[in-house]
């Protein structure tokens, strides 16, 4: 605070009011002054709080980066890992395929095989199922003649009963040849 100028008394009243008005001034002007080191002390303050805060978060940020990249490496890596396992999967599922595809071939082979067996096997049984008719109404015949006529039973030879169609086939056979060669 200022004090009373001391030659107060010669400069008059109007002196005194000046005074006042300045003394006054400064008075607000020094409040100001204290409010503005105030305010600067505590912008200041912020100021260094949000630099701190600021190189935190660029801390964390900077750490953040870092472990997506390190993520971001891993899920690259497990991604290369997954295709490699894809492509040797693949690889199976077609060597399984190609294997199925042989075997299926195959099998087809052994079921046309058995059908053609089969057919060769009932067109045998059909034929012999034939044969065995033809020689049973053959029998019959001879049968006939060789009870119609009594010199035709004392010309040919004896023959053994016959009961079995092989053995008629082969009586027949025999038949057959000495007819062929006393011609």
């Amino acid at each position: 605070m200022l004090e009373r100028p001391p030659n107060d008394h010669l400069f008059g009243q109007g002196y005194h009011d000046d005074y006042a008005q300045c003394k006054a001034e400064l008075e607000e002007t020094r409040e100001e002054l204290d409010r503005a080191r105030t305010l600067t002390l505590e912008l200041e303050k912020n100021l260094e709080q949000m630099g701190r805060l600021r190189v935190d978060l660029e801390k964390k940020l900077a750490e953040k980066d870092r472990e997506k990249l390190r993520l971001l490496e891993a899920k690259e890596q497990e991604c290369v890992a997954l295709k490699r396992q894809y492509a040797t999967l693949q690889q199976h599922n077609r060597k399984l395929a190609e294997k199925t595809q042989r075997m299926e071939k195959e099998l087809m082979q052994v079921l046309a095989k058995k059908y053609e067996l089969v057919e060769a096997a009932k067109r045998d049984a059909r034929r012999e199922m034939a044969d065995q008719e033809r020689i049973r109404q053959q029998l019959r015949e001879q049968n006939r003649r060789n009870n119609g006529s009594a010199a035709a039973a004392t010309e040919t030879p004896m023959q053994p009963p016959v009961h079995d169609p092989r053995t008629v086939r082969s009586t027949n056979a025999l038949q057959e040849l000495r007819d062929f060669f006393d011609e």
